[in-house]
């Protein structure tokens, strides 16, 4: 069995650099003190370098020098009693495998004796693969009749749970590099010779992923973690290193890559000299956390240590720790800071003690809570107590870390970038020159953060209780605070609140945002942009203020914004976004539905959009536009202001705005707007390219088509537009007043004592008179042949592309003046009812309605529902022609045509001209009565034509009956025909 690890060089480098952890010691030492633990004399391991496969010559005097320089660091280290491996006996056998460091073959020694502590490496040379500088390994196989004989060549003595040994192995070194082999620190473009050897010779002391060995099975994959570990090493995916005291000087587990610290591996600011890469014209030793791994891999390793211990007087003590000139200073005693010290405690003592520690550019961390300071500079521990008054600063160029606990008593911590001060009833710190600052409250109080911004771009991140304020070259984060407050600089600045999982309020203005919930407030003034986050766990409501500017407010079912020109306001998730504008400006709010059925309520004052999970509220705003493009059913319900208001609608948008106020809709599957607040109030309406349907009354309207409503109340007039297609109509109800209905082909009015309707390219418009009053409609023709059909009850003028339509109404004018051939047809009533007809109109009225026309060419008149019905016709001063038989009467002229059916009484007159009458008799015994300047003819029915003012009148019989004509003095010629009898 075998293993071979390979190193690879780099010409450029990352580091990366973990803080080790601060370590605080139970009880006390009093007096000043300072312990040193030395080494032993006497040394355990001794590396043996075997130059047996060393063909090519490679190590001369001086890369041997190098080399055993690397061996001597592990020698003065390595504690361990190695015993030897003699010759063996009774059928035991071992076998030591490695490479030839030549040839990179395999090469099998058998039963290699070594002395006690003897550590047998082979080296030599070769021409590496790639870019790597170094390749070790090791391997060996035994074969025994005894446990002793195995324990000797695999431990060599070694008897503990967790030891480490081995009989050595071989190292090849590459051949190509430049190599370094000096002292003195390598020069830019060599390789040092002494680091690369010192990172081979830990791969032979078993730092290796060979399967099986300590370091493998201290190695464990993320997942294998334990939560705790997983939060320390950020949930990184990669393997670690998990030896108990690496992890505890490292602070988490340890990047890993194989047998190897994974790359930029540093401990006190030096890279691990078991990472895997090597800088060119760099020098890499062994750092304590190279050794600290052999030590968890079972080997035994010296670690000097030592410590100073100091106390203050019962009086106020003013002490002073300077790690830059390594000196203490208490009360004008000063005492020196040895470079071996590794830890150092300082106690204040009684009265009120003042201290300032001023770090050195290694200085790490400082944690300070309840007169209490743990700290690291380099590889110094130092430990304060008993201090109620503390300064502690870290130079510009140390990468450092600070941490302040708070006390049980109301404490106030304020930040700045690289600075902060922490003040309590018996404690006050102040922190200077740290890039990162954690202030922790969990002792108690109500505790108050105040986190200032610098000039640069910041961001600051806040959750209920804590908050994180960075910038370039600052980072602090804070705690535990009931309340904390951010305030920005100059820089574009952007603030995140976050919220709790109760029910929190957030009020938001163009200065200031605070979200504030059970246990906490969270504020910050100044920010450019502040995005506030609700999630989805209890009732959370946001308030947004406008600027003096012009803003702009846009709201969805999941986020809602308000920006100005010198602010941006975020908030996300809040089930209730309430903005308003108070502070003036022209403001515009955008409302957005979401894919369920939402209901908007807008009046000239606020708007609100709520749907499932939502509610979005705006107020005060110059402008509201509110759209519905997500999905579901949505109802939009608009209300009118004092003042005179218009409303535009289309099938997709609708727009009602007042002198100060707007507010505009679209795509929502239904629109209701109402007036009713006053002024005088104008709706227009227009249609979509579908078939679509108005309909208004005198209070409301509404026109409706696919997919969409459009509904009005209370508006003075409706004006509603047929333009976009389709076939249209339109229903007109009148009100319980006087109305009047007015329509051409092209448009249509009705007109209300309160309101007014108007309909403007419908195919076909009906107009119902049905709530009283005494109501009048005019129609009027097109420049085409109409026609006009008129009953008691309704009358309908229709042409090429129109229809109008009245009912109920009182009296109908209809008029025929713009052309073409034009007929109309008038129907009696079952009651008495009057026809008056000249060449150009006629009147047919009975009990209850009124019908009339005029200018139309041809005017037929049916008197066939009942009642006496009488008729009276009037030529014109042109050649008329009268013609009246059994059943109708028809008086035609230039222009004209007036028929009448079934009339009782039909009294036609000549109007000038040569006007003739021909009078037909019936099937019975009919009368001819022929007087002065008129004729009546009396037909067996009873029905009875008078004609007068004619030039000359005929008389016609060809029914039969038995008639009688009688003639007195007559001035107009009468012509006989037929079977008639005088008398």
């Amino acid at each position: 069995m075998g293993f071979f690890k390979s190193w690879a060089s780099r010409t450029k480098s990352n580091k990366r650099s973990k803080p080790q952890r601060s370590r605080s010691r139970v009880g006390r030492r009093r007096g000043i003190r300072l312990e040193t633990l030395e080494r032993r004399d006497l040394l355990a391991v001794d590396i043996v370098f075997d130059y047996t496969y060393d063909d090519a010559g490679f190590f001369d005097t001086q890369a041997k020098a190098a080399l055993e320089r690397a061996a001597t660091d592990y020698e003065t280290r390595l504690l361990d009693t190695l015993t030897a491996i003699p010759s063996p006996t009774g059928g035991n056998s071992w076998t030591a495998s490695f490479q030839d460091p030549e040839t990179g073959s395999t090469v099998n020694l058998q039963n290699l004796q070594l002395a006690e502590n003897e550590v047998r490496v082979f080296v030599g040379s070769r021409n590496l693969t790639g870019s790597t500088l170094g390749k070790a390994s090791t391997g060996y196989g035994v074969q025994y009749t005894n446990q002793g004989w195995l324990d000797t060549v695999l431990w060599r003595g070694q008897t503990g749970e967790d030891e480490q040994s081995t009989w050595g192995g071989s190292i090849a070194f590459d051949t190509s590099p430049t190599w370094h082999f000096d002292v003195g620190l390598p020069t830019s473009g060599t390789t040092d010779f002494y680091s690369v050897a010192l990172h081979e010779l830990g791969h032979i002391f078993g730092i290796s992923n060979q399967p099986g060995n300590t370091w493998t099975n201290f190695t464990q994959s993320l997942a294998e973690l334990s939560p705790s570990d997983q939060a320390l090493v950020g949930n990184e995916p990669g393997d670690y290193f998990t030896g108990p005291k690496a992890v505890a000087l490292y602070g988490s587990p340890i990047p890993v890559d194989g047998g190897h610290f994974e790359h930029d591996v540093s401990y006190a600011g030096a890279e691990a000299a078991l990472d895997p890469n090597l800088t060119t014209g760099t020098r890499k030793a062994m750092t304590l956390l190279d050794w600290t791994a052999l030590d968890d891999i079972g080997w035994d390793i010296e670690h000097p240590t030592t410590f100073l211990e100091t106390n203050g007087t019962e009086n106020d003590d003013e002490i002073t720790i300077d790690l830059i000139a390594r000196e203490i200073r208490m009360n004008q005693e000063i005492t020196s800071i040895p470079d071996t010290l590794t830890e150092l405690i300082v106690h204040g003592g009684a009265g009120t003690d003042t201290i300032v520690i001023i770090g050195s550019e290694n200085f790490k961390d400082a944690t300070l809570g309840q007169g209490t300071i743990l700290a690291t500079d380099a590889t110094l521990s130092l430990s304060v107590d008993e201090i109620e008054i503390a300064t502690v600063s870290a130079p510009t160029a140390a990468t450092s870390t600070a941490t302040i606990h708070d006390t049980s008593s109301d404490d106030r911590l304020t930040t700045y970038p690289n600075k902060a001060i922490f003040t309590s009833e018996s404690f006050n710190y102040t922190l200077d020159g740290f890039d990162e600052t954690f202030a922790i409250s969990s002792h108690g109080g109500t505790d108050l953060a105040l986190m200032y911004g610098s000039p640069g771009d910041d961001t600051f991140d806040s959750s209920p209780n804590t908050a994180n304020y960075s910038g370039t070259g600052f980072a602090n984060h804070v705690s535990g605070f009931a309340q904390i407050n951010a305030y920005a600089a100059a820089g574009f600045d952007h603030a995140i609140l976050r919220d709790s999982s109760g029910s929190d309020q957030l009020t938001a203005t163009p200065q200031s945002t605070q979200l504030q919930g059970t246990g906490f407030l969270n504020y910050a003034a100044g920010f450019d942009q502040v995005n506030a986050y609700s999630t989805p766990t209890a009732f959370d409501i946001a308030h947004f203020y406008d600027s003096i500017g012009n803003d702009q407010f846009t709201a969805t079912p999941i986020a809602a914004q308000l920006k100005g020109p010198s602010f941006f306001n975020h908030a996300s998730g809040f089930e209730q976004v309430n903005s308003y504008s108070i502070a003036g400006g022209f403001d515009i709010a955008l409302l957005h539905d979401s894919s369920g059925d939402d209901r908007l309520t807008s009046t000239p004052a606020s708007s609100q959009l709520i749907g499932q999970g939502f509610l979005n509220y705006a107020s005060g705003f110059d402008q509201v536009n509110s759209y519905s493009n997500a999905g579901g059913f949505d109802i939009a319900f608009l209300h009118d202001s004092t003042g005179d208001d218009r409303l535009t609608a289309t099938p997709g948008s609708t727009h009602l705005q007042g002198s100060d106020f707007s507010n505009y809709v679209a795509g929502f599957e239904q629109v209701n707007s109402y007036a009713s607040a006053g002024g005088h109030d104008l709706a227009l309406i227009y249609d979509s390219n579908g078939d679509d349907r108005f309909t208004a009354s005198a209070i409301t309207a509404q026109l409706a088509g696919n997919n969409f409503l459009i509904y009005t109340h209370g508006f003075d007039q409706v004006n509603s537009y047929s333009i976009a297609g389709g076939v249209d109509v339109a229903h007109l109800y009148d009100s319980s007043g006087d109305d009047l209905f007015v329509a051409t082909p092209t448009m249509a009015q009705l007109t209300r004592d309160t309101s007014l309707t108007y309909v403007q390219g419908y195919g076909q418009v009906n107009s119902y008179a049905t709530a009283g009053g005494n109501d009048t409609a005019s129609l009027y023709d097109s420049s085409e042949d109409d026609r006009l059909t008129a009953t008691p009850r309704s009358v309908q003028l229709s042409g090429t592309d129109f229809l109008n339509y009245a009912t109920g109404f009182d009296r109908v004018n209809s008029y025929a003046n713009s052309g073409g051939f034009d007929v109309a047809i008038l129907y009696d009533s079952g009651g008495d009812d009057s026809l008056t007809a000249t060449h150009n109109s006629a009147q047919l009225s009975g009990t209850n309605f009124f019908n009339y026309v005029k200018a139309f060419e041809q005017v037929n008149t049916y008197a066939t529902a009942g009642g006496y019905d009488t008729a009276v016709l009037s030529g014109s001063t042109g050649n008329d022609s009268l013609i009246s038989r059994q059943s109708y009467t028809q008086l035609s002229g230039p222009g004209y045509l007036n028929y009448a059916l079934a009339f009782e009484l039909l009294v036609a007159s000549g109007g000038g001209g040569s006007d003739v009458a021909n009078l037909y008799d019936a099937a019975g015994d009919d009368q001819l009565i022929a007087s002065g300047s008129a004729a009546n003819l009396v037909r067996a029915s009873g029905r009875r034509v008078e004609a007068n003012a004619f030039q000359s009148i005929n008389a016609i019989a060809s029914s039969g009956g038995s008639n009688t004509l009688q003639v007195s003095m007559i001035d107009f010629t009468l012509h006989h025909v037929g079977d008639w009898q005088l008398v």
